[in-house]
């Protein structure tokens, strides 16, 4: 099939691809600069969430619904940095 351009968006509407050029419209390294910025931001706010649910104080003390509310927000944070990570990959990334 035909290469889709390497820094591009895809668009999917039904089977069909559209994938649009973006260099020389957006600056990859300030959106991949920025990218990143926000990964170190999920990052550290994941890593509070985690010690709290890792302090028996915590865990002991608060209430059922509320833990399952930071069990959630960690995986929603989790799944957000993951995007992030493939949008750096997809802005680092070089023609072949």
């Amino acid at each position: 099939g035909i290469k889709a351009p390497v820094k591009s968006a895809k668009i999917s509407v039904g089977k069909i691809d559209i994938n649009i050029p973006l260099e020389g419209l957006i600056d990859f390294e300030k959106e991949a600069a920025r990218t990143q910025k926000n990964i170190g931001e999920l990052g550290a706010a994941m890593e509070k969430i985690e010690q709290k649910l890792g302090s028996a104080s915590f865990t002991e003390h608060a209430k059922p619904e509320l833990i399952e509310q930071e069990k959630q927000k960690l995986c929603e944070y989790l799944d957000r940095k993951r995007v992030l990570e493939e949008r750096i990959a997809i802005l680092t990334r070089t023609p072949v």
